[in-house]
C-alpha cells in the first residue's frame, strides 16, 4: 500500500496562538515560522506513528491487487471514498461501480471498502499500483480532533522547541489508542 496526498489539508490541527499558549510565549511571535513547521512536524509524527490522517484531506492509495477477503482497511477516520480505480485485464483504467462496494467510516483504528452484497473484486492487470482507491480522511476541522490526540501534539511540538526528547517521546502516550498497523 502506497499513499499519495492529493488535496493537503485546508486548517492546521493546532494554531500558533494556541501552541504559544501551550508555551508560554503568548504574545511573542518571534518564534512564529518556527512554530508552524513544528505543527506540522508534531501533525506528521502523528500521521506516521498511528498510521491515521490528521486533518480532512483527499488521497490516492495505490494497491498492487485487490485483496483475497471481501474488504480491506484504509486509513481513518474516513471520510467518504471517491472513486475505486483499477488496471483491467486490457490493462485500460476501469471505475469500479459504486453499486459494488461499501466503505466504513465507524471502524477505528482502520476504516473498510467492502464488497456489497453478490459482488466481486474485478480481474486485475497483474502489474503493480493497479488498484487505485481516491478517499477523504481525517478530522473534518481543528475543533473535532480529540484533545488526546492535541494534548499529545503540544507535547511533541514542546519537546522540539525545549530540546526535551523525553516529553517528546511522551506524546505516543497519547496516541496509542488511535495507531493502526496494517497487515
Amino acid at each position: 500500500m502506497r499513499l499519495t496526498l492529493i488535496t493537503a489539508a485546508t486548517e492546521d490541527a493546532l494554531s500558533v496562538d494556541e501552541v504559544r499558549d501551550h508555551l508560554g510565549l503568548t504574545g511573542i511571535t518571534d518564534h512564529d515560522a518556527r512554530l508552524n513547521a513544528l505543527i506540522r512536524g508534531a501533525v506528521n509524527a502523528f500521521e506516521q506513528f498511528t498510521q491515521t490522517i490528521l486533518v480532512s484531506s483527499t488521497w490516492d492509495m495505490y494497491l498492487d491487487s485487490f485483496p483475497d477477503e471481501s474488504y480491506f482497511d484504509l486509513p481513518s477516520p474516513l471520510i467518504s471514498v471517491t472513486t475505486v480505480k483499477y488496471q483491467n485485464t486490457a490493462d485500460v483504467q476501469t471505475d469500479m461501480p459504486i453499486a459494488d462496494y461499501m466503505y466504513d467510516i465507524y471502524s477505528k483504528p482502520a476504516a473498510r471498502l467492502a464488497l456489497t452484497s453478490g459482488a466481486s473484486w474485478p480481474s486485475t492487470y497483474g502489474e503493480i499500483n493497479d488498484v487505485v482507491v481516491r478517499f477523504v480522511a481525517g478530522y473534518a476541522n481543528a475543533a473535532s480532533i480529540p484533545q488526546k490526540i492535541k494534548d499529545g501534539l503540544y507535547l511533541w511540538v514542546e519537546g522540539v522547541f525545549d530540546g526535551k526528547a523525553s516529553v517528546r517521546d511522551a506524546a505516543e502516550q497519547f496516541w496509542w489508542n488511535y495507531r493502526w498497523v496494517p497487515v
